[in-house]
C-alpha cells in the first residue's frame, strides 16, 4: 500500500531536514511495507547508447549506432577473473554497468568507464543478480530479492523493494517517471525517484515471465499468452491466452508483438486489434529461440540437433523466410542489430550479417571465453560483451 512507504517528503516531516543524513541507512522496520527508502534516486532520461536489455524496452535489440566493421580487433576493457556475467553490458555515456555471479549464493553489480581499465565500484547482493536499466544516473537492478536502485556514479543504494526477478531479460522498465518490476505473481509500478508504489497488476492464474513497453502500453508475457496494460493507470487493455507455452521473451515491433512458442511456432499479435493473430509461422528447432526486430525484419537465433547456431531472417509483414544461415557455434543468445548489420556471438566467433538479407558480411574469432550469458551490446562503433574473465571490446580502434 502507498501509505506504508517512506518518501523523502514524509521522512523530512518526521525527523527534520537536519536529521536526514543520520537515518539515511535506516531499515525497513522503520519504513514498513515492502519498500526501503534511503535517498532519492538521481533519475533522468533513458538516453544511453545501450541502457537496458536488448537496447530498449520493446526488447528489439536494434540501435542506430554503427558497431564495428570488418577491420575490428579484440581487446579487454576490464579484467574480472572467474566472475560469470549475468547480463549484457549497459551504458550511459562512457559508464557501463553489468551483473555478475561470483558464486551460487549471491551476485554483484559492477560499474566501469569504457576508457579506463578499473572498476568504478562493485556492490554485492544477497540474491541472484539480474539485468540493469539505466535512467539518468540511476541504475535499476532486478534481483531474486527484489529491485535495487543505485546511484551509478558511486554505487550508493537509493531505495529497494521486494518485487523483482533475477533472470537475464528481466531488466526493469522505465516509463513516465515510474519503474516497473515484477515477480511470479504481479507487476508493480514504483515512483522511480522515491520507490513510492503507483500501481500493481496482479495475476491469479498465471505469472509474468517478462515485461516490455511500446507507445505507452506495457506488454506482459505470460506462461501461455500476452496481456496489454496501460502504463499510466495499470488497467488492462487486452489479453490473449491459450497459446502454446512460450519459449523466449516477447519482442515488440511497430504494430506487432512477436511471441515465440514451444514447438517451433512464432506468432505475430496485433497491438492495435487486441492481440489478434496476424500470422504464425514455423521456425527452426522446437526450443531455444531468441529474437530481435528491425526495419521490417525479424531475426531469430536457435541451435539445431547438431548444436550448430541457426540464424533465420524473416519478413515481419507476413513471417516468410528470407534467409537461413548455419554456424558451427551452437548458442541461442539473441542477435542484435546495429545500423543495418546483424551481430551474433557464438561460442568462439562473432558473426556479422546484412540485417536486411541475412547474408554473411564478415566474422571474427574471439580469444575470450564466452559464457552462457555473454550477450553483446553496442556503444558507438564498439561492440562489448562480458566474458568469463572480463569485459571485452570489439572495435576498429581496439
Amino acid at each position: 500500500m502507498v501509505d506504508s512507504i517512506c518518501t523523502r517528503r514524509r521522512l523530512l516531516a518526521a525527523v527534520g531536514a537536519t536529521s536526514v543524513s543520520a537515518v539515511a541507512g535506516c531499515s525497513s522496520t522503520l519504513f514498513g511495507g515492502d519498500v526501503e527508502y534511503i535517498q532519492d534516486a538521481p533519475v533522468g532520461e533513458v538516453t544511453g547508447p545501450w541502457p537496458t536489455y536488448q537496447h530498449d524496452f520493446a526488447r528489439t535489440g536494434a540501435t542506430t549506432d554503427p558497431g564495428p566493421s570488418s577491420d575490428a580487433t579484440e581487446s579487454t576493457v576490464l579484467e574480472l577473473f572467474n566472475l560469470h556475467p549475468d547480463s549484457q553490458v549497459m551504458f550511459t555515456g562512457d559508464r557501463g554497468a553489468l551483473a555478475l555471479s561470483p558464486d551460487e549464493f549471491g551476485g554483484s553489480y559492477t560499474s566501469f568507464n569504457i576508457n579506463e581499465n578499473t572498476r568504478s565500484w562493485n556492490v554485492e547482493t544477497t540474491g541472484s543478480a539480474g539485468s540493469v536499466t539505466i535512467a539518468g544516473n540511476a541504475a535499476f537492478a532486478s534481483t531474486s530479492r527484489g529491485i535495487r536502485v543505485y546511484d551509478i556514479r558511486s554505487g550508493d543504494l537509493c531505495w529497494r523493494a521486494n518485487t523483482g526477478s533475477p533472470f537475464l531479460g528481466n531488466a526493469p522498465v522505465f516509463v513516465s517517471g515510474k519503474i516497473l518490476s515484477w515477480d511470479s505473481s504481479s507487476v508493480v509500478a514504483y515512483d522511480a525517484t522515491t520507490g513510492e508504489k503507483r500501481w500493481t497488476f496482479s495475476f491469479e492464474d498465471t505469472g509474468p515471465n517478462s515485461v516490455g513497453l511500446r507507445d505507452g502500453i506495457v506488454y506482459i508475457q505470460l506462461e501461455t499468452g500476452v496481456a496489454a496494460v496501460d502504463a499510466e493507470s495499470g488497467d488492462q487493455v487486452w489479453r490473449r491466452s491459450l497459446f502454446p507455452g512460450i519459449d523466449q521473451r516477447i519482442v515488440i515491433g511497430d504494430e506487432s508483438v512477436y511471441y515465440s512458442a514451444e514447438g517451433g511456432k512464432l506468432y505475430a499479435l496485433s497491438t492495435e486489434r487486441e492481440g489478434e493473430t496476424q500470422w504464425k509461422t514455423s521456425i527452426p528447432n522446437e526450443y531455444g529461440h531468441s529474437l530481435a526486430v528491425s526495419n521490417n525484419r525479424i531475426h531469430v537465433s536457435a541451435s539445431d540437433s547438431s548444436d550448430r547456431g541457426v540464424l533465420t531472417t524473416l519478413d515481419a509483414a507476413d513471417g516468410s523466410t528470407i534467409n537461413i544461415e548455419k554456424h558451427p557455434d551452437g548458442r541461442t543468445s539473441p542477435p542484435i542489430v546495429a545500423d543495418g548489420t546483424q551481430f551474433w556471438l557464438g561460442d568462439t566467433t562473432l558473426y556479422a550479417s546484412d540485417a536486411d538479407t541475412g547474408s554473411p558480411k564478415w566474422s571474427l574469432d574471439v580469444n575470450a571465453t564466452v559464457e552462457n550469458y555473454s550477450l553483446p551490446s553496442v556503444h558507438g562503433s564498439n561492440l562489448l560483451f562480458a566474458s568469463k574473465n572480463g569485459v571485452v571490446k570489439i572495435s576498429d580502434g581496439a
